[in-house]
């Protein structure tokens, strides 16, 4: 079975993404004002949204949880 993520976008930044594996207890940053719950996502929505399948595994090892850019939520470069 695929791993499941909790996904949450920075309210300010939403292109700011931190997927935590359901697995895994939530970061402390994440319980503020700052964060959004985004829905649920398996590792093929993670790589739609732009992250790079090599960096997963280390990270989680590492800290349990990954921030990344969404590139789907990028502001257009011509409005700026």
């Amino acid at each position: 079975m695929a791993t499941q993520y909790n996904l949450f976008r920075r309210v300010t930044q939403p292109q700011i993404c931190c997927a935590v594996p359901q697995t895994e207890p939530l970061p402390l940053f994440l319980s503020g004002r700052a964060w959004i719950f985004g829905g649920v996502a398996d590792e093929t929505d993670l790589l739609n949204c732009g992250i790079r399948e090599d960096i997963p595994d280390w990270n989680n090892y590492r800290y349990g949880f990954y921030v990344f850019h969404d590139r789907r939520h990028e502001p257009d470069a011509r409005s700026r």
